[in-house]
């Protein structure tokens, strides 16, 4: 497995992945787009990755961190990840939450609490 950086290409495979586990809250690619353009990344931190698989480039999964503008901490982090049920249980969650706590720690911000 292998994660780079989000890619708007991505919101459709976002979409499938949320739907399908939340089925309740379903979100088009719009409210994704949506909610995603009106965060202020000038003053919250946002960061979204997405997990492949190396052997097949299928999407498994995806992970971001966050400022929330609702409880607004600049060194505390809202962490979210969603893996196609498919593939739960293989370790791309555990995986994920790695990345993000590099990806963090690279940019030298003391704390992330999930």
């Amino acid at each position: 497995m292998e994660f780079r950086d989000f890619d708007p290409s991505d919101y459709w495979r976002l979409a499938e992945i949320y739907d399908t586990i939340f089925p309740e809250r379903s979100r088009s690619i719009d409210e994704w787009r949506f909610y995603d353009d009106s965060l202020d990344k000038s003053k919250y931190y946002f960061k979204r990755f997405t997990c492949l698989s190396v052997a097949s480039g299928e999407v498994l999964g995806f992970g971001e961190m966050w400022n929330p503008p609702w409880m607004f901490h600049p060194n505390k982090f809202w962490l979210d990840g969603w893996v196609d049920p498919k593939h739960q249980g293989q370790g791309v969650g555990g995986s994920r939450h790695s990345s993000e706590s590099s990806e963090k720690t690279k940019s030298a911000t003391p704390s992330c609490t999930s």
